[in-house]
């Protein structure tokens, strides 16, 4: 049915009509219509006043569509099941849209779009995609909406001055989309705030209800049963119709089982995973306790929500023992109550012994003679070679050397290298050498002396480079030319270059400070008892410098350039280059790394012989956020019952909130940009507030309950839950470990700190990082005194 530029009407009581369309359409009542299995529901195109009543439109491509319509009412519909939307405005005002129910839909239950002005109430919008999404809708007004079980509960972009009123948004817990929260709020281009009133929801990001940090109540407990979002087995070469298919190459294989399992309770409710092994029989074969995947898991392959997912790997060795055929795997998941999961995938075991090249039925890899046919497999001496392709059939020979091509290996050939002299009697039996010459007189005849004049009978050569420890220059490192620069007699090879490095106060190798620290240099093998003047400059991004550049120094104090005098081993002595840091945002942007550079011979220009501190692509970064201690110092290590705290000074942003988020430690963050910060976090997001310098306000409480691991920590400096360049440059920290949390108890009684005594005099050999206690990335006695005064206080 379509009715055009008509007004005053009713249309009801139709059977599945088709579907509905109204275009131009004035005062037009549609209810009590069934309307199914349709491309749409009912569609309004610039109608006004109308009213759509008790209409049930489901299965569609979409239930209830309104197309620049305005002042219209949607009471009592239901709008489920569709394969896109169940209610959609798009560029309509001021309309009302009560007690509908739009639940199961792909896409969307109720979407907005370029409309304002509306108001919904008491609506339901469940086990869709997204429940309620907002998208450059403003000045709207939500009041007693449900939008549960989704992967989004309310999401709002670009929309604002949005009126959020006693809805409840619960359980919406997606994967893989970035907006898995109960609330989601993305402003990127527009004005304005939201307002949240007594709203009911555990998981929000950039919302907060007036006088609440998120929802003012939380949604009521539910025991979730886990689940497991994803299991494979590598190797897989993804040809199997049974899954991954593994191919025995050689005598064995290790097979890793991966597994993504997840608890809408949280990660931490997830107890135990185990794996079960079957067969190719249905016999059993083994069971096992699958284990966190570390950071550099082959098993990290996909993102996952770490807030209720975790990453689980075990281990399996197949050997060509092992029969062929479809092996089946179980994992099970429990939770703390016992709730289960399970997952059943198959791995198909193929060609255990390979291919067969001289076609005698036996795999290469099980051959042995894989050339020269020989079912039999006889092999007499039991060197692993067949008969009749050994060169010594009665002695064993793996190597199947034969120095004089003759056929007959040199195990069992009285003259291997065939010169007239018996192996017993010559002094190089491998090589032909009839005048025997020995001109070092060691029993080694010089055509296979690994050192001619220099007598060595042992000819030991650790290196393999056929030069004999006696007479090699680096008798550990492989180099055959010999090479020595310096002529000193040690080998270019071996000989470690000169090494300079930015340092904290203790000399110890420092490559991330923050506003207000002092940045020192320490190296070593320098030229002795020489004066060096020290430049900080640019990173040479492109790692080439080019001889004669000049040295332009980035910061130079009152004195000038700074200098330094090396010891008469070379050694630098700890050197302060740059005082009191200034503060992140006045650095020229982009740079905020800088190398270090020690003009040897003191020219101001750049030549081969001086030295670069360059760790990765630059010597060392400046920050402006740092995990840190409750007084904000800077601090690398926690216990698992210590709290994170995060600190920060000169951001580039001023009097605002920023986001904070603490991540899995990462080396390779710009493969991230443009990707949702949710994907990565290990805790909720962290609200900082910073000054009208950019600096924190106060320090912020980041995370409790630790957990093992390695960890970063990011800004999120406009707030749009997107990572930038800008904001991976200002983390802590880019290309190593921000802070890591190990499981140590820190020290707190006179026992411990006469332990700690008894690892700075030698007597025990390791240490704690709980001990370090002052922070300074070392265990000395200051941190004996820092346990000392600890327990006074105490």
């Amino acid at each position: 049915m379509l009715r055009i530029v008509a007004k005053n009407a009713v249309i009801s009581e139709l059977n599945n009509t088709g579907f509905v369309a109204l275009v131009s359409c004035y005062n037009i009542t549609i209810k009590n219509l069934n309307l199914t299995k349709n491309y749409g529901g009912i569609l309004l195109v610039n109608t006004t006043n109308s009213k759509i009543l008790n209409n049930t439109a489901n299965s569609n491509s979409y239930g209830i569509y309104l197309d620049s319509s305005s002042n219209n009412t949607l009471i009592n519909n239901t709008a489920s099941n569709n394969t896109q939307y169940g209610i959609r405005l798009g560029s309509s005002s001021n309309n009302t849209l009560t007690n509908n129910t739009a639940n199961n839909n792909t896409q969307c239950g109720i979407y907005l779009g370029s409309s304002s002005n509306n108001t919904l109430i008491n609506n339901t919008a469940s086990n869709n995609s997204f429940g309620i999404y907002l998208d450059s809708s403003s000045n709207n007004t939500l009041a007693n909406n449900t939008a549960n079980n989704n992967s989004g509960g309310l999401c709002m972009y670009d929309s604002a001055n949005i009126y959020i009123i006693q809805n409840t948004f619960c359980f919406n817990f997606g994967f893989g989309q970035g907006l898995e929260t109960d609330i989601h709020n993305f402003i990127y281009h527009i004005s304005g705030t939201n307002y949240g009133i007594n709203n009911t929801c555990d998981t929000t990001f950039n919302h907060n209800d007036t006088n609440a940090a998120g929802c003012k109540n939380k949604c009521p407990y539910v025991p979730f049963a886990p689940f497991i979002q994803e299991k494979w087995e590598i190797p897989d070469d993804n040809n199997s119709v049974y899954g991954t298919q593994i191919y025995i190459a050689l005598d064995e294989v290790k097979v890793t089982k991966c597994a993504i399992v997840c608890d809408h309770n949280g990660v931490s409710d997830i107890n135990k995973v185990m794996a079960y092994v079957y067969y190719p029989n249905n016999a059993f074969m083994e069971y096992e306790i699958l284990e966190n995947a570390t950071n550099e898991s082959i098993c990290r392959q996909i993102g996952y929500d770490q807030t209720f997912c975790n990453v689980y790997e075990g281990n399996l060795t197949l050997t060509r023992f092992y029969p062929t055929g479809n092996y089946t795997v179980i994992v099970v998941a429990n939770d703390s109550t016992n709730l289960k999961a399970n997952m059943t995938n198959k791995f198909e075991l193929i060609d255990v012994c390979g291919y067969d090249t001289d076609g005698d039925g036996i795999g290469d890899a099980c051959d042995n003679c894989k050339n020269v046919n020989n079912s039999d497999q006889n092999d007499t001496d039991g060197d692993v070679i067949g008969d009749v392709c050994d060169n010594c059939k009665y002695i064993s020979n793996t190597n199947q050397a034969d120095s004089d091509k003759d056929g007959a290996g040199d195990a069992c050939d009285n003259d291997a290298d065939n010169d007239g002299i018996n192996n017993s009697n010559d002094n190089c039996w491998k090589n032909y050498n009839p005048d025997q010459n020995d001109s070092d007189q060691d029993g080694i005849g010089n055509v296979c002396d690994n050192c001619l004049n220099v007598s060595n009978y042992d000819q030991a050569d650790p290196d393999n480079d056929n030069l004999g420890s006696i007479c090699d220059n680096c008798p550990k490192v492989h180099n055959t030319d010999q090479k020595d620069n310096d002529s000193d007699g040690t080998g270019d090879a071996c000989e470690e270059p000169p090494k300079v490095w930015s340092a904290n106060v203790f000399g110890e190798e420092k490559d991330g400070f923050y506003s207000g620290q002092n940045v020192y240099v320490s190296g070593q093998r320098l030229p002795p008892n020489t004066q060096v003047d020290i430049y900080i400059r640019y990173p040479d991004k492109n790692s080439g410098w080019a001889n004669g550049e000049s040295l332009a120094n980035f910061y130079m104090d009152s004195s000038g350039i700074d200098d330094a005098t090396t010891d008469a081993s070379g050694n630098l002595s700890t050197t302060l280059i740059w005082p009191n840091l200034p503060s992140w945002r006045t650095l020229p942007s982009p740079t905020t790394s800088f190398d270090i550079v020690v003009d040897v011979n003191r020219n101001g220009k750049w030549e081969p012989t001086d030295v670069v501190d360059s760790l990765h692509t630059y010597g060392f970064l400046v920050d402006p956020i740092w995990a840190s201690d409750v007084s904000g110092a800077e601090k690398q290590t926690y216990s698992i019952n210590e709290i994170v705290y995060v600190n920060g000074t000169g951001l580039p942003v001023n009097n605002t909130n920023i986001t904070i988020y603490i991540v899995h430690d990462y080396n390779k963050w710009n493969n991230r940009l443009g990707l949702s910060f949710i994907s990565w976090n290990v805790t909720s997001p962290i609200n900082a507030t910073l000054d009208v310098n950019g600096n924190f306000v106060s320090i912020v409480s980041a995370w409790n309950n630790l957990v093992v691991g390695d960890y970063d920590v990011i800004a999120d400096l406009n707030n749009d839950g997107v990572i930038q360049e800008n904001e991976i440059d200002g983390m802590d920290d880019r290309f190593t470990t921000g802070f890591t949390v190990v499981k140590c108890k820190e020290p707190n009684d006179v026992f411990d700190a006469v332990e700690m005594l008894e690892y700075l005099s030698g007597d025990k050999e390791s240490s704690t990082p709980c001990w370090d206690l002052n922070n300074d990335h070392t265990i000395n006695l200051l941190d004996v005194l820092a346990l000392i005064n600890k327990i006074g206080t105490k």
